[in-house]
């Protein structure tokens, strides 16, 4: 990893950059492959590994950085910056101690379910395209337009794969009733109710619901706006930051999704 008898700094020396360092490579979705640990520019270059630590900075080794074309390294040190703490866990134990990472990873999760999920076939599932799954990331910086997004992307990845008609036809042929109008989230509700009490029910579709919501309000009202600034401040309030709110979220969405999953899979088909 390094040369001997050299004042020069370490290949695996990590250096950190702003969280606004990914935006391009979120913006651009033809022209970059923006993954969870590693960054690709179609047909040209790869950045091998990057990771996010606690101070929420983004974080490489120089080994890679010296593999990326000049104009790429002039861009990364236009973000870089000191050191707000060290590597992430996730990265120490990937890259340095050389195992497999222990750090839960919600939006992962989701993605493995939901790649699961499109490998069947299911009444009450559509699948979900690649590209999609791709452009879901966290929104690392303060930008209410990169946290919006990223609720936008995180709706249509998971709440638009349940299907309305499949979860009517479960509905009918178990003898519940339901509104003619009703869509999947509403659905679902109905399901689950049919196998808990409703207090239970709800608290399961509460983080799907919460999504939705979001999406509605967020998309819906310009950036400014009271609204919006109401709903952006109760998320700061509430985890600090809106990466934080953002993680929680899917934390809590990625559960939902496992036990909708358990359910559906019980059930009548």
């Amino acid at each position: 990893y390094f040369t001997k008898n050299s004042d020069l700094p370490w290949e695996v020396t990590p250096a950190f950059f702003k969280p606004e360092v990914l935006a391009k490579y979120k913006a651009d979705h033809e022209k970059y492959d923006l993954q969870h640990r590693a960054i690709r520019c179609r047909g040209t270059w790869y950045l091998k590994s990057y990771d996010v630590n606690e101070a929420n900075q983004v974080h490489t080794y120089l080994v890679y950085l010296r593999n990326l074309p000049y104009e790429e390294q002039l861009y990364w040190q236009s973000f870089n910056e000191w050191p707000k703490a060290g590597i992430s866990q996730r990265a120490y134990q990937t890259d340095i101690v050389g195992t497999f990472s222990s750090i839960e990873d919600p939006l992962i999760d989701i993605k493995r379910q939901i790649r699961a999920l499109n490998k069947q076939t299911l009444d009450w599932w559509q699948s979900r395209p690649s590209e999609l799954a791709n452009t879901v990331h966290y929104p690392f910086s303060a930008s209410q337009a990169e946290w919006s997004d990223s609720i936008l992307k995180l709706s249509q990845l998971l709440i638009e794969g349940f299907q309305v008609a499949g979860l009517r036809a479960r509905l009918t042929k178990a003898g519940i009733t339901f509104e003619k109008d009703c869509g999947s989230l509403k659905l679902l509700m109905e399901l689950a109710k049919s196998n808990s009490d409703e207090a239970t029910s709800t608290k399961l579709l509460k983080p799907l619901r919460e999504l939705q919501e979001l999406r509605s309000k967020v998309i819906g009202h310009a950036v400014g706006s009271d609204k919006k600034k109401k709903l952006i401040d109760t998320a700061m309030q509430k985890h600090g930051s809106l990466y934080k709110h953002f993680e929680s979220l899917s934390s809590d969405c990625n559960r939902a999704l496992e036990q909708i999953v358990a359910m559906l899979s019980a059930s009548v088909p």
